[in-house]
């Protein structure tokens, strides 16, 4: 009797055990790893996300705005790697054409201009950098900043 008794008690605190573990999993929800890592998912959840990829492709509307998404981020890396002078050109060029611009994408064209001056000081820094890197002389700037030493 007291061998029931006391494996019916481990059957509670297994369940009880059980039930803590359900609740801090749906309470602290890992989100699902990607597909292809490995991970294998059961037939009905590749045959749903099959169909919903099928539907939002043929969409057209979710098709082009994936296109702009990403058409944005190409340009954005390009903008990265052009030479300082043809970004200043750039900026230069898309601030003259802001003067004359009035309507829904003038602001869009003045955080793109902000963004063009931030990526411009950006490469400047890095190409004072490497300078002062290669050459170990400091920039003609940094000597003007540099308070006079007192002679010893």
């Amino acid at each position: 009797m007291l061998r029931a008794f006391l494996k019916y008690m481990k059957y509670i605190e297994a369940t009880l055990e059980d039930a803590r573990l359900r609740e801090r999993q749906t309470y602290y929800r890992m989100p699902e790893p990607a597909l292809g890592m490995g991970v294998k998912r059961g037939m009905s959840d590749d045959l749903k996300l099959k169909t919903q990829t099928g539907y939002m492709l043929s969409l057209h509307d979710v098709r082009k705005a994936a296109a702009a998404y990403e058409l944005m981020y190409e340009a954005a890396e390009m903008l990265t790697n052009l030479p300082i002078p043809v970004m200043e050109g750039l900026r230069d060029y898309a601030k003259d054409q802001l003067k004359s611009r009035k309507g829904k994408l003038v602001l869009c064209e003045r955080a793109f201009v902000e963004h063009l001056t931030e990526l411009i000081m950006g490469a400047r820094h890095r190409e004072k950098l490497l300078f002062q890197g290669i050459t170990g002389l400091p920039d003609a700037d940094d000597k003007k900043k540099q308070p006079p030493t007192a002679p010893s």
